[in-house]
């Protein structure tokens, strides 16, 4: 999931990411739902090339909602996917709290939006590969190697899947 919150990060901030930090990843591997996979815990810290900075942290045996904190210097939103709730503090609003519903779209539905905007409009709201390239491969790189640093095994295949 870290790489999605990357990939959030990249459009939030429009920039690319510079610079991946593995450092704090747990030195354990734990086994996946999904067969021959594994996954990581502890925290992933990073830079984007306008140097916004992020900090992503998964804890060992911790089942409770997706929470995510954006911050900048007039504005803070607290965003809780399991709850469908947003906690928005902003500067101009002396920083009291707006709460804010969502419905959380399933994939399904994700999934017929961006089919029907492509043979109808020819557009696409996703990023192309390209764009995807540019934090997807350091940070399978970057996964790999702390894979091979925690177990030992030598290997060109980083199992997450």
């Amino acid at each position: 999931n870290a790489l999605h919150c990357i990939d959030l990060c990249y459009f939030l901030s429009d920039s690319a990411l510079e610079k991946i930090d593995m450092d704090w990843i747990d030195p354990i591997v734990h086994k996946s739902k999904r067969l021959s996979y594994i996954e990581f815990t502890g925290t992933v810290k990073g830079r984007m090339k306008d140097d916004s900075s992020f900090m992503i942290t998964s804890l060992d045996g911790e089942f409770s909602d997706d929470t995510i904190f954006v911050s900048t210097n007039s504005n803070r939103w607290i965003i809780q996917e399991g709850a469908q709730k947003i906690i928005h503090l902003s500067k101009t609003n002396n920083f009291n709290e707006e709460i804010i519903t969502f419905t959380t779209e399933f994939q399904s539905t994700l999934t017929t939006r961006l089919v029907n905007d492509i043979f109808e409009f020819g557009t696409c709201d996703l990023p192309s590969y390209k764009e995807a390239c540019k934090s997807h491969v350091p940070f399978i790189e970057s996964s790999l190697k702390k894979y091979i640093e925690i177990t030992g095994v030598k290997t060109n295949i980083c199992p997450i899947t």
